[in-house]
């Protein structure tokens, strides 16, 4: 009723679903078509109930822990890192509330790409635009690549790179 479960429990249990569809799926083709290699079509439909339950054990919770432990994990490590690349670990050093320091430091400096960054990252797009154009068929593709120039040269203005 309305209850949220753990970001890694939540991810767990879509990590156990994706996996007991994916294995459906492909035990419903080996078994029901002719697509795939003959060994693993005959494996599959010879398989036996305790081989089933062995495979799909394995592969469901596998994938739980898996998906659980990644989202479980993912935010503190991502602090972490924002943390240290941000400079509020320095500049906190010897605070009386390290961590109130370190999360308003990051909070109020996150890292960003540099300048130069930007620039090397637009004029990468413009020369890989050059590129693909000269190629025969060049035009495939170019309206994507357009639009990244695009938003990348859009970047360097608003980061105030060129101007």
């Amino acid at each position: 009723h309305g209850q949220q479960l753990a970001p890694g429990v939540e991810s767990a249990i879509f990590g156990f679903l994706a996996a007991l569809s994916s294995q459906l799926y492909a035990d419903t083709i080996y078994c029901y078509t002719n697509f795939g290699k003959e060994t693993k079509r005959v494996e599959t439909r010879t398989r036996k109930l305790t081989a089933w339950a062995s495979l799909y054990t394995t592969k469901c919770l596998n994938a739980a822990v898996l998906f659980g432990v990644y989202e479980s994990v993912r935010i503190p490590v991502s602090q972490s890192i924002i943390a240290w690349f941000s400079g509020g670990v320095d500049s906190c050093l010897g605070s009386k509330d390290f961590q109130l320091c370190v999360d308003t430091y990051a909070l109020s400096n996150p890292p960003s790409p540099t300048q130069e960054a930007e620039i090397r990252a637009f004029i990468t797009t413009i020369v890989s635009l050059w590129d693909r154009l000269q190629t025969p068929d060049g035009l495939e593709g170019a309206q994507e690549f357009v639009r990244s120039c695009a938003v990348q040269f859009y970047s360097l203005v608003a980061q105030g790179s060129f101007f």
